[in-house]
């Protein structure tokens, strides 16, 4: 068959065609004519061929001749003249290696299955092209986030870096409590991605930071509903307990034989409530000095996810709670969320003129915002505000306009553009900062004139942005 194909491959014919005896159309070398006699072709496409293939047994047929080309020549009466009655003698042979004829009927009927079967072929294309089209397009939106991601996270880890080596630390200590935040950081991203980046639980960090650093078995007591929660908070939150545990251990319970440290947590009027209590130590005074750990405490979930953080340095030990927005988690029993405050429900009302000498940034991740603010405060800037919501930033802005602004683009799932529309209509200068690494026409072609600046960031980087503005 393949050599049959192969030798329809190089024919000339182009549209249906038929055949009734293969062993007058093959060459000897095909054995298929032992086989068969009849074919009819039905080419469905050019080069290569693409062929619809009918073939018929060796079907045996009396043909009658007016005479036999066979028969010798004969003398008669007339010598070598032909004798009229005897000449034209009907002669009846059985013709052997041939098939039925291929109808007329038959031939159309051929045609008419080419037809369907063609516009199945192309109603097939146009759905794969479309089906290409659309798995493209999903492949580049996932590359796209993916890069967005990936630069938030640099930019993230930078601010670490930096953060921690502004502390009068030893090279040893320094590599160790670097090493423990990134540590604890790519866990929890490593944990998100096996969820999909959807809700993962609370215990699970608990789990984690607990292997990670505590040697001493049962120490730490929990007790609480069962609690998923959302990717930003899963990684706000376990930044917050690996440096609640990491002083844990070199300050407090877990440095202590007799030291505990009980954690427990309720859903109270809404939102996540999270008690964290050491006992069994004894703190002679509180810190007289914070370190970026402490500031990781105590402003992450405020301004990551919109909650409350509270902290003492009790004489037992160290209090704590911390609220998590209903947005940010959810139960076994029901699921906890809320939409984020729509920017166009906020009441947008700015008066005054510009203050020179302040710098609104929006920021929605607190170490990347926390390392921008220490960036301008090097430039010379004093008076700098901090916003992680389109709502705070107008807020912020209703109470003193800024002299310069810095915006992130994506807030979660909001944008900063109407931040950015309020500050262009007060003539206020600002820059973007994004992780994306490409911004959308639409977006671009509206600020055409605004500098961007890509996730992570240098100082240099940042400056010369906002250098450009003044030129």
């Amino acid at each position: 068959m393949q050599l049959l194909v192969k030798r329809l491959n190089h024919s000339s014919q182009s549209g249906i065609f038929s055949v009734e005896s293969l062993q007058e159309w093959l060459n000897d070398d095909l054995t298929i004519a032992d086989r068969f006699a009849g074919m009819l072709v039905v080419p469905m496409s050019r080069r290569p061929k693409d062929l619809l293939i009918f073939l018929r047994k060796e079907e045996p047929q009396k043909v009658s001749w007016a005479g036999n080309p066979e028969k010798p020549v004969e003398l008669g009466p007339n010598g070598i003249r032909l004798t009229p009655r005897k000449s034209f003698e009907a002669w009846i042979e059985m013709r052997k290696g041939y098939s039925a004829p291929w109808t007329d009927q038959q031939i159309a009927l051929a045609e008419q299955i080419k037809t369907v079967l063609l516009e199945i072929i192309v109603r097939n294309l146009d759905d794969y092209n479309r089906i290409a089209s659309e798995a493209q397009s999903q492949k580049d939106m996932l590359i796209h986030e993916l890069n967005h991601r990936v630069r938030n996270i640099l930019g993230l880890i930078s601010g670490i870096v930096s953060q921690t080596s502004t502390q009068d630390l030893s090279i040893k200590d320094f590599q160790s409590i670097l090493g423990g935040r990134v540590q604890s950081l790519a866990i929890a991203q490593t944990h998100l991605t096996e969820k999909n980046w959807n809700f993962a639980p609370l215990t699970m960090i608990l789990d984690n930071e607990e292997r990670a650093l505590v040697a001493k078995t049962n120490l730490m007591k929990r007790s609480g509903p069962e609690v998923k929660l959302s990717p930003k908070a899963f990684t706000t939150m376990t930044m917050v307990i690996h440096e609640l545990l990491t002083n844990a251990v070199k300050y407090g319970a877990a440095k202590s034989e007799n030291g505990q440290i009980n954690l427990n947590w309720q859903i109270h009027q809404g939102e996540l409530h999270l008690y964290w209590r050491e006992s069994g130590v004894t703190i002679e005074q509180s810190p007289s000095q914070f370190g970026f750990g402490s500031v990781i405490i105590n402003r992450s979930i405020p301004h990551d996810l919109g909650g409350v953080a509270k902290i003492e340095y009790q004489r037992s030990g160290v209090v704590a709670e911390f609220v998590i927005p209903a947005m940010h988690f959810e139960t076994a029993e029901a699921e906890h969320k809320s939409d984020s405050t729509s920017s166009e429900a906020v009441s947008i009302i700015h008066k005054g003129q510009p203050d020179k000498e302040s710098v609104l940034i929006v920021e929605d991740n607190m170490i990347i915002g926390f390392e921008l603010e220490r960036m301008l405060q090097a430039m010379g800037y004093k008076n700098i505000e901090l916003a992680a919501t389109v709502q705070e930033a107008h807020e912020s802005i209703n109470k003193k306009i800024p002299g310069l602004a810095v915006l992130d683009i994506n807030l979660g799932d909001e944008s900063s553009e109407t931040v950015a529309d309020c500050l262009r209509n007060k003539s206020v200068p600002f820059i973007f900062a994004t992780g994306y690494s490409s911004v959308k026409d639409g977006f671009k072609k509206k600020h055409a004139n605004v500098p961007v600046v890509e996730k992570p960031f240098s100082s240099s980087v940042i400056q010369a942005a906002i250098q450009s503005l003044e030129s």
